[in-house]
């Protein structure tokens, strides 16, 4: 896709299998309403009152996508970009670093509106800021962003499992690839406990995962750990996986070590 200029948003949106990839009018419109609604209480909540609108400087139907720009409305200088605030809660969201999204909770409460039937009336959608990285609007993304408007009680007892984004490595095989994506998705079965996970690979080429397709791999990524398990729900792969050899030889090994007795130490004081 072209390069984004600044202060740009994107958003895409891919349908479902059972309509060929292709997305409904009602719901391109019903989402797309709900993330002007985001970038709006962005502004509002950074800059006091509305002090920006957004044009569509690009749209795409054949692919259901979007580009839009802020348009300063006021003639009073404002404090913030809209886009710029909008894209810190998109991440905030992503990450589950939620601090930030919780001091923009009509922001993130229209995000929730965005991902609302994901995997049911479309597959998922992207949003891309300024060409930084695509953040995919999945299930994943729903139930962060719905945990995000939901104010934690202090009487609460802390999770049982972590709870968050950590980097980490991971043996498993590559099962299936969705290129579907603008950022491509596979599927890695861990060796320790079978989990099937879906990984995000932004940056990565068809080439890069048809080599490793059916392979035991090693991944190196951004672990998202949703607090219910000991093991990830989701994993953005920051590394190209390295393959594992299943049955290795090791033949080139004999001969190298030549066999010993232990003397008896009964003799020793």
């Amino acid at each position: 896709m072209a390069e984004l200029d600044s202060h740009q948003v994107r958003f895409r949106i891919v349908g479902t299998a059972d309509l060929q990839g292709k997305v409904l009018a009602s719901v391109f419109a019903q989402k797309l309403a709900a993330l002007v609604r985001a970038m709006e209480a962005a502004d509002k909540a950074a800059n006091g009152q509305q002090r920006f609108d957004f044009v569509i400087v690009d749209l795409k139907p054949t692919s259901a996508s979007a580009t839009l720009r802020e348009f300063r409305i006021s003639s009073k200088a404002p404090d913030y970009s809209s886009v710029e605030i909008f894209e810190q809660c998109v991440r905030s969201v992503d990450t589950q670093h939620y601090q930030f999204a919780r001091e923009h909770l009509e922001c993130v409460k229209q995000l929730v509106a965005v991902a609302k039937d994901v995997a049911k009336t479309y597959d998922h959608a992207e949003i891309t800021v300024d060409n930084f990285e695509t953040v995919v609007i999945d299930e994943t993304f729903l139930s962060n962003a719905t945990e995000a408007i939901t104010i934690p009680d202090p009487e609460v007892a802390e999770a049982k499992w972590f709870k968050g984004v950590t980097v980490g490595s991971f043996d498993g095989k590559i099962l299936e690839t969705d290129i579907r994506h603008s950022t491509p998705e596979f599927i890695v079965r861990l060796t320790a406990g079978g989990k099937e996970i879906t990984c995000d690979c932004p940056g990565f080429s068809i080439d890069d995962i048809r080599t490793v397709l059916g392979r035991r791999v090693r991944l190196t990524g951004r672990a998202h750990y949703d607090g219910t398990g000991g093991l990830p729900s989701k994993i953005e792969v920051i590394e190209k996986p390295r393959l594992i050899k299943e049955n290795p030889d090791f033949a080139r090994w004999r001969g190298t070590f030549e066999t010993f007795t232990i003397d008896d130490w009964h003799g020793d004081n």
